[in-house]
């Protein structure tokens, strides 16, 4: 493991729907998802804005990041 991977999958999928309803609350047309890690929460959010910009300290992270959200 290369980097934090949330261990159980419905506390996970909890604090991705709390974090994208208060990101929600406050509309804009950009996100900075700082500390991004693997792109956790900025795969969610991406559909409701026009650009996200993650960033994070951990090169292998940032991969991962690019990787998972341009999955489907």
């Amino acid at each position: 493991a290369r980097g934090f991977q949330h261990t159980k999958p419905q506390v996970a999928e909890l604090l991705r729907q709390e974090v994208l309803r208060r990101i929600l609350a406050h509309p804009a047309r950009r996100l900075l998802d700082a500390y991004c890690g693997s792109g956790f929460f900025a795969k969610l959010a991406a559909p409701h804005f026009q650009e996200v910009i993650g960033m994070d300290w951990s090169e292998a992270s940032i991969r991962d990041a690019r990787q998972n959200t341009q999955e489907g």
